[in-house]
């Protein structure tokens, strides 16, 4: 055969190619999309099984806290009993596989009970968590250690156990074994096959690897291109070369944020994501290759056979089907002959590849459908995984269907209770001009209702062509307002109940195909069970925090009543043991006022005696017989009389009457100076029923007081006279001295005026001593009463007193806040004005500092004055308090040496005392005691 003749079936051939080349380029570029997506879902995947890796072990790292928490306090951990917690630590571990190891050490870090047997003494105080739970008294949780006890990866959790005082006795440490996660992947089956889980520390160290880890446990690989990729970021998805070399689709995720990361990586094998792609790829293919190889066939058997016009013909119409005309068909006339069939199946043929070209076009419109569907079920189910909360869960949804779906709005309604209640709308996502509140949707009667009710009707529904359905005419107005033409309505349906809708709206016609129905149905149903799941995890936690407050609650309670019966035990006791010693105090009591030499009478409120001692025996001279149930006005003179009435009126008013003086009178009809004490007699319920009197002759320390004040007077008026007459020549001699001194100023020789100087200052010295003794003399006998006085304002005064020398010496005289107390305020002012002035004067090399303070002791104030001077030797401590009692010369420090006596003669005016605490070079402490009135404070 020639090329002439060959050449028609050459350019038939030709032609045939060229029809198929726009199916093969369809199919390749179908085969590239599906490749994409297949790629793009791989990578969904390995991120995911990254995330719940990850949860996974932060779940179980959480449980371990909560162990260790729990364990921290039983009574075995907080005993620090070795034994008892070895063996709880062990039987926890056979119920509880996932952990690593339980042990316990003392602070300083030596581990006294595991969980796993100790193979040696075990010393973990270099560890930094272990000093970091020392150090702050908190938990603390370790990165990816090798285990001491059990040689393997570790994470540490550590818990401070303390005593009821809050002082920490011991760590307890709960370990987490990764090898744990190897058996939980294997129970879940959640991976692909040919897919790999690895787990590196931050330095590239490979902690575990599921499956088959042998060979690569421990390796620190940080220069491996799957590490490089991997750390230093949070999570992602990669393809890289892995650790073993081969090429996958890698996704990962952080262990525990927020501490030293590790990192969970899973890889997929990119031939096990592509296997299913690459076979269908290669059917269509080989299908393509056929029907290619039965038209060219064809094209050979008849190609002799056709003149050049109806092939021509045909090649123009090849050529439109080559440019997209598939609706160019030959027009040659239908017969018997060879070209007539071709022209016959070169239409069909063109017909054909018009009807294929509009399922392709369909196929792909439902495929990028399909891919959206599964675009937003896969991104749902990720946010459904990571969902704290049900109202962002329903939110995320509604973008994920606007955002990954390319829907214009999304919404989420919730049935409310009762028969036609409009459905609340609760989350939206793209509705921005409030069309959830405006369809006011009811879960009324009717497959519609007045909207999309699918609540009611428990399967999705789809209005193509919103303003085409008549079914949607009461409702479509606001939803074509606002420029959507389709809308569809999915039940959120778990468990068999109904908990409200999710709603799809879009701007386009006929938005929603079957197959993109069933799969936000599907995303739906997802979701209504991440809602159901939500509310039982919080009711979990709702029930669980009450169970643990009903816990609480009991233990408080339990140990209320403990403590309430250790009270009234030791309540009882005290009684118990009260009534004994009342008895024995009665008993001596009875004994005292039988002997006592006062008289100690008892009488009733109507004044009758009941009670009398042999000391009223003999003070008054009546026998009992002869004054037992008579009125006590008996013994008063009768001006006194009124007394008696008085004094029972103050008893009736539970009042005891103290240190009574006044006038009584005996048998023989004479009068005596007595002292009464009267004090209320009660019952068992505390009523006053009677007085008891405690009565004290008085007579001869009367007698002693008037000669004592008599004698006083005598003293002070001869102390005066003494001074004045001891003065008086004083003050001629100095004067007579100073004179001399000035006439013969630079007349006399060296020796004359240091006579003259000492002299004078010897004649000073002296007036000094006559004023310092009339002073001490006069602190008994000229001071004022006692009455309530400020030691705050007191001092405050001192200070003003003593400013200049303070000044002089650069001191500094502190106090604290000083009471109020019952003293002659001239008095107390003189003495804590000597105490300080002696702090100036006998100061170190260093500047003064004095401080006064005052602390209550029982019934008195002590007060202190100390200071930073040259202090006292321990041999003098006492002897300083004596009159002309000097410890320098006064060349050294000037003074006359009764200044001390004073103070002491003050204080012991006040009922206190006064003593000297000091150390030669460390400064001296001056105590002096006021007693304190009852219930006063500072």
């Amino acid at each position: 055969m020639s090329f002439a003749t060959g050449s028609i079936r050459a350019r038939l051939m030709v032609l045939v190619l060229l029809a198929v080349l726009p199916a093969l380029g369809i199919i390749l570029y179908s085969a590239a999309q599906q490749r994409d997506h297949a790629l793009t879902m791989a990578k969904e995947k390995a991120l995911g099984l990254a995330r719940e890796v990850s949860r996974l072990q932060n779940e179980h790292l959480a449980r371990a806290e909560d162990m260790a928490f729990t364990l921290a306090q039983t009574s075995q951990v907080r005993g620090l009993q070795a034994a008892a917690c070895t063996e709880l630590f062990a039987a926890i571990m056979r119920k509880t596989p996932q952990l690593g190891n339980l042990s316990a050490c003392t602070p300083d870090g030596w581990v006294f009970a595991s969980g796993h047997p100790l193979p040696q003494p075990v010393n973990i105080s270099d560890r930094p968590w272990l000093q970091q739970t020392l150090r702050e008294g908190r938990p603390a949780v370790s990165g990816y250690v090798l285990g001491r006890i059990i040689n393997k990866p570790i994470i540490a959790v550590t818990q401070p156990v303390v005593d009821e005082k809050g002082a920490l006795r011991a760590v307890l440490v709960a370990s987490s074994d990764l090898q744990w996660l190897n058996r939980s992947l294997d129970d879940l089956g959640i991976l692909p096959g040919g897919a790999y889980v690895t787990i590196i520390d931050s330095q590239g160290v490979v902690l575990m690897r599921h499956p088959h880890p042998e060979g690569l446990l421990g390796q620190a690989l940080p220069n491996a291109p799957l590490a490089q990729a991997v750390l230093g970021r949070r999570e992602g998805v990669v393809q890289a070369m892995g650790i073993d070399g081969a090429q996958r689709v890698y996704g990962f995720a952080p262990l525990h944020p927020g501490r030293d990361y590790a990192y969970a990586i899973v890889g997929i094998p990119e031939d096990e994501a592509f296997a299913e792609i690459q076979r269908n790829h290669a059917r269509d293919l080989l299908l393509l290759g056929l029907a290619l190889a039965l038209a060219l066939a064809a094209t050979w058997l008849v190609g002799g056979r056709l003149l050049a016009r109806p092939v021509d013909s045909l090649l123009q119409v090849t050529k439109r089907l080559a440019q997209g005309d598939l609706a160019a068909r030959s027009g040659l006339p239908r017969g018997s002959d060879e070209l007539s069939q071709l022209a016959a199946e070169f239409d069909g043929m063109a017909e054909s590849l018009a009807w294929q070209y509009t399922e392709l076009q369909q196929s792909l419109d439902l495929l990028s459908a399909s891919n959206r569907a599964l675009r937003m079920l896969g991104h749902s189910n990720q946010a459904m995984i990571r969902a704290g909360d049900e109202t962002r869960l329903m939110e995320e949804v509604c973008r994920i269907v606007v955002e990954e779906g390319g829907h214009q709005m999304a919404w989420v309604g919730l049935v409310m209770q009762g028969e036609g209640q409009p459905l609340r709308p609760v989350a939206r996502w793209g509705d921005r001009d409030g069309l959830a509140e405006a369809l006011q949707l009811t879960g009324a009667e009717g497959r519609r209702g007045n909207g999309p009710a699918a609540v009611l009707s428990g399967g999705p529904m789809a209005f193509d062509d919103l303003a085409g359905d008549p079914e949607g005419a009461p409702w479509r107005a606001a939803a074509l307002e606002r420029g959507y033409a389709s809308a569809m309505a999915l039940p959120l349906r778990a468990d068999g109940e109904i908990l409200g809708s999710l709603h799809v709206y879009s701007a386009r016609v006929e938005a929603f195909p079957q197959e993109e129905v069933n799969l936000l149905a599907e995303m739906a149903d997802d979701l209504a069970f991440g809602i159901k799941g939500l509310r039982a995890r919080g009711e979990l936690e709702r029930a669980t925090e009450e169970l643990r407050r009903h816990r609480d609650d009991l233990e408080g309670l339990v140990t209320e009543r403990t403590t309430e019966l250790n009270q009234a035990n030791e309540r009882l006791k005290w009684e118990m043991a009260e009534h004994l010693r009342a008895e024995q105090q009665a008993l001596k009591l009875a004994a005292i006022v039988e002997s006592s030499t006062d008289g100690i009478i008892s009488k009733g409120l109507d004044g009758l005696i009941t009670s009398w001692n042999q000391g009223a025996e003999q003070i008054y001279g009546y026998q009992a017989e002869e004054v037992l149930g008579r009125h006590t006005s008996m013994l008063a003179p009768p001006e006194r009389a009124g007394e008696i009435s008085a004094i029972l009126d103050q008893i009736k008013q539970g009042q005891a009457v103290s240190h009574f003086e006044t006038v009584r009178r005996r048998k023989d009809g004479s009068f005596f100076d007595v002292s009464l004490n009267v004090s209320p007699l009660r019952d068992s319920q505390g009523q006053v029923i009677g007085a008891s009197t405690i009565a004290r002759d008085i007579t001869e320390r009367k007698l002693a007081q008037a000669e004592l004040a008599r004698s006083n007077a005598e003293l002070e008026q001869f102390a005066y006279v003494a001074s004045h007459d001891l003065q008086e020549p004083l003050r001629i001699v100095t004067n007579y001295l100073q004179l001399l001194e000035r006439r013969n100023k630079g007349r006399l020789d060296a020796d004359a005026e240091k006579f003259i100087t000492q002299a004078v200052k010897g004649a000073a010295r002296m007036r000094g001593l006559i004023q310092d003794l009339l002073a001490y003399s006069r602190v008994g006998t000229r001071g004022k009463s006692l009455e309530l006085v400020s030691a705050e304002t007191v001092m405050e005064d001192v200070q003003a007193n003593l400013k200049i020398a303070i000044e002089a010496c650069g001191a500094v005289v502190t106090s604290d806040p000083l009471p109020t107390v019952r003293a002659d305020a001239s008095q107390l002012g003189q003495l804590m004005q000597n105490l300080v002035g002696n702090a100036l004067k006998f100061r170190g090399t260093d500047p003064p500092r004095v401080h006064v303070s005052a602390r209550r002791e029982g019934g008195e104030w002590v007060f202190a004055v100390r200071d930073n001077g040259i202090g006292i030797e321990p041999q003098y401590l006492e002897r300083i308090f004596g009159v002309f009692q000097r410890l320098h010369t006064r060349a050294e420090y000037p003074g006359t040496g009764i200044g001390l006596a004073i103070c002491r003669r003050i204080v012991e005016r006040h009922k206190g005392r006064i003593w000297v605490e000091s150390r030669p070079g460390q400064g001296t402490a001056f105590y002096f005691s006021i007693p304190a009135e009852e219930g006063r404070q500072p």
